[in-house]
């Protein structure tokens, strides 16, 4: 998420801001009067040479297209998205008008881009006049771009801006005491593979290093960024062809065994119990197994067994894996060696693609009448700026219809920007709540202290669910992704479900610190908190965190060959049952 500028995993866009500033519509609407005045003068002029004026007025137009793209870039994306039809509506009739041939009426081809410009124009007009505010105070953008977000380190030596990066950290990290994280101790256990490192110029060392020091990190919203030197495919590009998932009973099973990969040419079917893995019992591998690769650093201490689980089956291409597994009926265990060949492990969803082309929400209508909704990301994109009216229309559909309930799946959410949650989830509230409170540092007491007035509130909207709500999680639900089933949890009917909770990263806004050899360390700016100004998903000392599930599906035996072997999905199949049984 971003802001409660949380972070999407895939882009890190800017934060929105509450409502496109003073001089953001006074671009707009001046654009907008005057790709009229040149639209008409070149309809006006089909048949005719141009007016010597009109030429003149397309570049007043492509300089004022430019400065209104630029201050839409810098404060409101989403203004940004929505003047697209009209910047390529100024682009069409600019076509149109250059370049002018003195005595001369336009040609077929600037007719049609005339005709095209004009269509544009409108459509974009239309896109900016239903433009909603956005629920975020208009000090909470304020707040949060007063504070300094980036601090350069670029020039010092390795161990100095590591040793400067520790003491900031230490200082404006803020989950410091939550977390329970001992800033010294992980200095002196990386500063002295840092300037190792140094003293041999190794950058691969170096950035290895960083890498392990940002991921030793419980916090989602850590990262580090720059060129890996190829170390992410030389560590973890390979693989067995196959994938684990352990029951609730520590069993650890072969859920995924590719056709013609090594696991399945060393006999593993899906459903095998793995019992041993390099000659030890697999618990004991799993609890060696680093999750440096993993997207981000798992926050929640069942994050990181569910990564630990994913990438024991990783690692170098040509590695060598002994594996002990009894598979389904059989009397015996056996054993085999596998070589781990180029895999492209899977990852969860959301790319650019997606973010700015794609659709955010999928909605249909499920096989008995319960309606469905699929909350993929929370970011506006280019064919849908409001995601919330997808929402509100198919809420009407299903009211109409009878649904005894809906499902809003928020599974491998990737998060996103924080201000459409209370959009979304405004259709489901009897009353407002409070949904965010940012807690920043302040840098004359050295404390976080929370900043009431940038309370985002849930304002109940038309029309108004009264139906059960069952929500599906799991720990790929990240972020802003996680403000959904926070925003909907502990209303009477609605009620969450999954495997696992959610991945417990909610932290306000990024810092970036500018570290030597082209990288950049990120870390949460904010805290985010409750009504009682307490902190709320992140994962705390324990290791707890994220949004908890009210109705946790048990994955025992019949659960695992449901959802691995028949490819049946359980906890869907969980939710409409309990909607089920509250329908009148």
């Amino acid at each position: 998420m971003f802001g409660g500028a949380k972070t999407f995993r895939a882009t890190r866009p800017p934060q929105l801001c509450n409502t496109p500033p003073r001089m953001l519509p006074a671009f707009t609407f001046l654009l907008a009067a005057l790709t009229v005045l040149l639209a008409a003068a070149i309809a006006a002029g089909l048949r005719r040479p141009l007016a010597r004026w009109v030429s003149p007025l397309a570049g007043a137009l492509a300089v004022l297209m430019a400065g209104q793209a630029l201050w839409s870039l810098r404060t409101s994306p989403l203004a940004l998205l929505a003047s697209v039809p009209l910047a390529a509506g100024v682009a069409m009739l600019g076509l149109a008008a250059f370049p002018r041939r003195v005595g001369h009426p336009p040609g077929a081809l600037r007719r049609i881009a005339a005709a095209v410009g004009i269509v544009l124009a409108v459509d974009g007009a239309v896109r900016w006049s239903e433009l909603p505010p956005l629920p975020r105070p208009r000090h909470h953008a304020s707040l949060l771009a007063g504070e300094k977000t980036e601090t350069n380190l670029a020039a010092f030596s390795w161990s100095h801006a590591f040793d400067a990066l520790c003491a900031k950290l230490a200082a404006e990290y803020p989950f410091t005491q939550w977390k329970r994280i001992d800033w010294a101790a992980l200095r002196a256990r990386f500063a002295p593979r840092v300037r190792d490192a140094e003293a041999r110029r190794d950058d691969r060392a170096y950035y290895r290093t960083l890498r392990a020091f940002a991921w030793s990190i419980p916090d989602g919203h850590v990262d580090l960024r720059g060129d890996d030197r190829g170390l992410r495919e030389a560590e973890a590009g390979g693989g067995y062809g196959l994938g684990l998932a352990e029951l609730d009973d520590g069993r650890v099973m072969a859920a995924r065994v590719d056709a013609g990969g090594p696991a399945a040419r060393a006999g593993l079917q899906v459903g095998a119990e793995v019992l041993a893995w390099n000659g030890g019992p697999v618990r004991s591998a799993l609890e060696r197994v680093s999750v440096d690769w993993s997207e981000e650093p798992p926050a929640t201490a069942e994050g990181r067994r569910l990564q630990r689980l994913r990438f024991l089956t990783h690692g170098r291409v040509g590695a060598h894996a002994a594996i002990g597994y009894r598979n389904p009926g059989a009397p015996a265990a056996s054993t085999a060696e596998m070589e781990a060949v180029p895999e492209a492990y899977p990852r969860p969803t959301g790319t650019r693609w997606d973010v700015f082309f794609g659709d955010p929400i999928s909605i249909k209508k499920l096989p008995d009448g319960t309606g469905y909704i699929q909350v993929k990301f929370e970011l506006p994109t280019f064919w849908d700026l409001m995601p919330e009216r997808e929402v509100r229309g198919a809420l009407r559909r299903f009211l109409k219809a009878g649904a005894p309930g809906i499902v809003i799946d928020v599974r491998g959410n990737t998060g996103g920007q924080d201000e459409i949650v209370p959009r979304i989830t405004a259709f489901f509230q009897p009353r407002p709540r409070i949904y965010e409170i940012a807690g920043l540092y302040d840098p004359v007491t050295a404390l976080f202290r929370p900043h009431p007035e940038t309370a985002v509130r849930v304002q109940p909207r038309r029309p108004y669910w009264p139906r059960r709500v069952a929500v599906l999680v799991n720990t790929d639900t990240f972020s802003a992704g996680e403000g959904i089933p926070l925003a909907l949890r502990g209303l009477p009917n609605v009620a969450i479900f999954g495997w696992r909770g959610t991945q417990g990263s909610f932290g306000v806004g990024e810092k970036t610190v500018h570290l030597p050899d082209g990288l950049d360390f990120i870390f949460p700016q904010g805290q985010s908190l409750d009504g009682q100004y307490q902190i709320q998903l992140d994962s705390d000392a324990s290791g707890r965190g994220g949004v908890p599930l009210d109705h946790r599906v048990a994955l025992d035996e019949a659960a695992f060959d449901a959802a691995f072997r028949q490819g049946r999905d359980v906890i869907l199949e969980a939710a409409i049952g309990w909607i089920r049984k509250g329908a009148p």
